[in-house]
């Protein structure tokens, strides 16, 4: 999947793909760990930009825990305009409109940690 737009290195995909795993087990920590480190290795190629959503959602649970709500709405909104702006590359790898729906169902709802526990990332194909 991630091939078509990461070439060259397997532990790249793996890392994204243990991301998402780790965001949809609710260890959001992990997964930005990932992400980050997908990110940081990919620094000299512009096509980093589309974990750009994955690592703000990541953060918007963080700053939810720390009860910074007005930060973490931040957060998921600029991750949604960003999904939104990359779907028809993340629409290879995720399943986009759903995950679009699924923001769009959260910040109608009062951002508890629970609430945003909901959120998944369902992988394509």
């Amino acid at each position: 999947f991630l091939s078509i737009l990461i070439t060259g290195s397997v532990m790249i995909n793996l890392k994204y793909f243990f991301g998402i795993e780790a965001f949809n087990s609710c260890k959001y920590d992990r997964a930005h760990e990932c992400w980050e480190k997908v990110w940081k290795d990919l620094r000299d190629d512009d096509r980093r930009i589309i974990l750009k959503p994955f690592i703000q959602l990541s953060g918007a649970y963080l700053n939810c825990l720390q009860k910074k709500n007005e930060a973490a709405i931040y957060l998921i909104e600029k991750s949604k305009t960003n999904i939104l702006k990359y779907q028809s590359a993340l629409d290879q790898i995720i399943l986009s409109d759903a995950l679009i729906s699924d923001i769009e169902l959260l910040l109608r709802k009062k951002l508890t940690v629970k609430v945003f526990n909901q959120l998944q990332i369902k992988k394509a194909g």
